[in-house]
């Protein structure tokens, strides 16, 4: 099974590019394994007011397990409050380059 890294990191919530990593991610064949990283303004996504509608629009496609990865630094940075119950792995910069080489490949949305 292939895994694929989908990233958003230029724009904030309620932007196409946000909304299009998940869509994209959920949207992959079936012998793929998706994940998303979010960092810099994207991080806004995992937000208790935004994240709901998001993920709910983008799973609409399928159900689909998709991994969620966000960088720390950022979540901090933006005062993000990560809604409760939802499964996101919090890494560091230093941990970046481990987690992307776990991926057959990396998308840059």
């Amino acid at each position: 099974m292939k895994k694929v890294l989908f990233v958003s990191y230029l724009s904030p919530v309620g932007s196409k590019f946000v909304n299009k990593t998940f869509e994209m991610a959920f949207k992959v064949a079936d012998d793929v394994e998706p994940s998303v990283l979010l960092m810099k303004d994207s991080v806004i996504a995992l937000n208790n007011e935004c994240f709901t509608d998001l993920f709910r629009e983008a799973s609409r496609y399928s159900e689909k397990e998709v991994k969620i990865h966000a960088l720390e630094e950022d979540v901090e940075r933006k005062r993000t409050k990560l809604m409760e119950g939802l499964k996101v792995s919090l890494l560091s910069r230093k941990e970046l380059p481990d987690l992307v080489r776990k991926f057959d490949f990396v998308v840059f949305v």
